[in-house]
């Protein structure tokens, strides 16, 4: 079960972890994998449920910024950490997989959510997740005015990691979710949707 809504003030962001190595055979690119990778990583990295590929290519469309990390094993000679602007110039390089991704969703001026967190289990451990935290806490601090508000969900695994970049429970809030869900069939202008009473709602 996830834990409310982890934030953060961009005043507080540690400035020392903005550089975290990638252990040899490792490299971090902005940009997203390729959206059969970025499907594989949600169903194989656990606690992400399942999306489709229409799903992920308007996700993608709409991430303020991503980041991922390939396994460099058929160029163990790769570089093993870019900054942003280095990343951005970087081609792939052929026979390097997809085995880590994060991005953030945001207005770019003041609210960033991170989310689709995901390293493949065979990864884990090895530094990666703090390395993909600190190349996008960097991005945001380079871009954001002050006062950037930046916000994740937690399951018990990732609270450790969040922890260590500053990231707490808030207090006295509770996060709160609505899943949008379709009878089979419907889409999201079908007449069988129930609707909201507007009138009460409001």
């Amino acid at each position: 079960m996830s834990d409310p809504h982890a934030h953060k003030d961009d005043q507080s962001l540690s400035p020392h972890k903005e550089h975290a190595n990638l252990p040899r055979g490792y490299r971090i690119l902005a940009g997203h994998p390729s959206i059969p990778e970025y499907l594989a990583l949600r169903r194989q990295a656990g606690g992400l449920s399942p999306k489709t590929a229409i799903q992920a290519e308007k996700a993608m469309g709409g991430s303020w910024y991503a980041a991922y990390i390939v396994s460099t094993k058929a160029n163990p000679d790769a570089t093993q950490h870019l900054n942003e602007s280095q990343a951005d110039l970087m081609n792939r390089n052929e026979g390097e997989t997809a085995v880590a991704m994060a991005r953030v969703i945001g207005d770019g001026g003041w609210y960033f959510h991170i989310i689709d967190f995901a390293v493949l289990p065979k990864h884990q451990r090895k530094g990666l997740g703090q390395a993909l935290m600190a190349d996008i806490l960097n991005r945001i601090r380079k871009e954001a005015p002050p006062g950037a508000y930046v916000n994740l969900i937690a399951n018990d695994k990732g609270q450790a990691l969040y922890g260590k970049f500053g990231f707490k429970e808030p207090v006295g809030d509770l996060g709160m979710e609505l899943r949008m869900e379709y009878p089979e069939g419907a889409g999201p202008d079908d007449e069988k949707i129930p609707r909201v009473d507007e009138t009460r709602a409001g």
